[in-house]
């Protein structure tokens, strides 16, 4: 392994812990971790706050990165709200937390799941296929 891909990997699994123990420091602070006790709302903003706090150590300056909308100067709409949008430029709308964004700034959004099954991702398995089997 060359000195470079080392540095990489050291570098990945020291973040992924960094992570690992932020997530698990904000769930014991909070008294969360208790089956049945999890706010809705917490249960999403903390995982997410960490999450943009990652990839903001990643961004370069004339990038921000915020929760928001995306407006759509042609269409003239509003997507729903979403996690994270990578942005450059000034948005319409910027609040603390929160910002309107030109779709024409946006570099990237991302969403964050607690959890996601395989379904969610590649949409439900097809059932012709199941029905020609039994044809």
């Amino acid at each position: 392994m060359s000195a470079l891909n080392k540095f990489y990997k050291e570098l990945g699994e020291a973040k992924s812990r960094e992570l690992y123990e932020k997530y698990n420091t904000l769930w014991s602070v909070y008294g969360i971790s208790i089956v049945g006790t999890r706010s809705k709302q917490i249960g999403g903003m903390v995982p997410e706050g960490i999450a943009k706090d990652f990839a903001r150590e990643f961004l370069l300056p004339k990038f921000r990165i915020k929760r928001g909308l995306i407006f759509d100067e042609t269409a003239k709409k509003l997507s729903p709200q979403i996690d994270a949008i990578i942005y450059e430029g000034v948005p319409l709308l910027d609040y603390t937390d929160v910002a309107i964004v030109q779709k024409k700034n946006v570099k990237g959004i991302f969403e964050v799941k607690g959890w996601i099954a395989e379904n969610d991702i590649f949409g439900k398995k097809l059932i012709a296929a199941e029905t020609l089997k039994q044809v």
